[in-house]
């Protein structure tokens, strides 16, 4: 079965620079896919037919390979928990008047109602990661064009129930790609899942950025195109999406571009999550973005959706239990610890958008904590950062 492998290129990453995506040439290389055509065509951006969803919450179960040839490639706990912390962050959080967001394309946002789930609960109740750690001797095993990652007699690692678990490898890459993705005519397939490049993950950089690579390769996995289009990657192509706007666009990683570029005669939406743009640019999917994913999950992944995900709690004093009461007149944070400490912790609040809100230090003797700056209404994150380790916890500013 054809693969459709769609990438990501990082050119900091190794000096070099190049495109974010290179999907036409793995297009050219592994088949056609199926994709459904929109009803619009090749034309320029509208919508006349309204989009209705009518989709519940969806969890996915997803199951880790980090495969790793050196050590320090092989990526902690705490960093994959963050990673898909952040990422379900981002899938949670609604975008309508972002700033990096033209007003043209508010009324197409849509949240995504997905989450991916590497926990699960072990015989004796705890919480863990559901992850697969394996060693291997090969160099860059995870290049598209190896193969071998898949597979644990060629080195790499094999699939676990890709019917019933999203599959993602974590592994060397040479190809200055960031990541790639299987489409859903592979559903159940041995190499069908994601596939991160591990020293993007491991190199400094807000997580938040990375995990929105993994969220362009969900939604690959879960069946949508590039913006640029499907096969071409130029304006005789198409995405097959009814409200997105076609796009030949590929744009250099240093920076984001400035609104509004003009592509195929509209302008263009590099801000999409499925746009050839630098992960510090991409926000939101479009409600047909969310409805093909949806569909995707209630047909040809329909094994795949959950409703629930054990949550994972932490057995290290003081962070077990943590309670955070957001005081939005005396702009303070009110913290109720369980579990005391003999030295001053640094506390950093962040915006679900990935923003630095403010950086404060917790002491022995504090339970309240003065933000410098109001609080808008709604989800936040206070990390804890105690000798290299960082802990969060998210909280909720209700409006006034």
């Amino acid at each position: 079965m054809p693969i459709a492998a769609l990438l990501l290129f990082a050119p900091s990453l190794y000096g070099q620079e190049r495109m974010r995506c290179f999907f036409d040439d793995f297009a050219r290389q592994y088949g056609q896919m199926n994709v459904e055509p929109s009803t619009h065509g090749v034309q320029p951006f509208h919508t006349e037919k309204s989009i209705v969803l009518r989709s519940t919450h969806k969890v996915i179960p997803v199951y880790v390979h980090i495969v790793y040839r050196t050590d320090d490639q092989n990526l902690s706990d705490s960093l994959l928990a963050l990673l898909f912390l952040k990422a379900n962050q981002e899938l949670a959080f609604h975008r309508r008047g972002h700033r990096g967001i033209p007003p043209i394309f508010y009324p197409y946002i849509e949240t995504p109602s997905i989450e991916l789930c590497p926990y699960e609960r072990q015989s004796d109740g705890r919480v863990a990661l559901r992850i697969r750690r394996k060693k291997t001797t090969i160099k860059a095993i995870g290049d598209v064009h190896n193969g071998r990652i898949f597979y644990d007699s060629l080195g790499g690692s094999d699939a676990v129930d890709p019917t019933h678990y999203l599959n993602i490898w974590i592994t060397e890459m040479d190809d200055y790609a960031l990541g790639y993705s299987s489409f859903p005519d592979m559903a159940g397939a041995s190499n069908d899942g994601i596939i991160l490049n591990i020293d993007y993950l491991r190199r400094n950089g807000p997580m938040t950025y990375k995990a929105r690579t993994l969220i362009h390769e969900l939604g690959h996995y879960l069946g949508l195109c590039h913006l640029a289009g499907c096969r071409t990657a130029s304006c005789d192509d198409d995405d097959g999406i009814e409200d997105t706007p076609n796009s030949d666009m590929h744009y250099a990683w240093s920076s984001c571009p400035t609104a509004p570029q003009i592509s195929c005669g509209s302008e263009d939406m590099f801000m999409n999550y499925l746009s050839l743009a630098p992960d510090s640019c991409i926000l939101f999917f479009t409600k047909g973005q969310v409805e093909r994913m949806h569909r995707t999950l209630t047909t040809v992944r329909t094994s795949l959706a959950r409703s629930h995900c054990p949550t994972p709690i932490t057995s290290e004093p003081p962070w077990q239990d943590i309670q955070l009461v957001y005081n939005p007149f005396q702009q303070q944070l009110w913290l109720q610890l369980p579990h005391g400490f003999d030295r001053p912790i640094t506390c950093v609040v962040y915006g679900t958008d990935g923003r630095l809100i403010a950086r404060m230090y917790l002491t022995a003797q504090t339970s309240l904590l003065s933000v410098p700056v109001a609080l808008a209404p709604g989800w936040y994150v206070l990390y804890f950062i105690d000798e290299g380790q960082t802990r969060s916890k998210m909280f909720f500013v209700p409006p006034n």
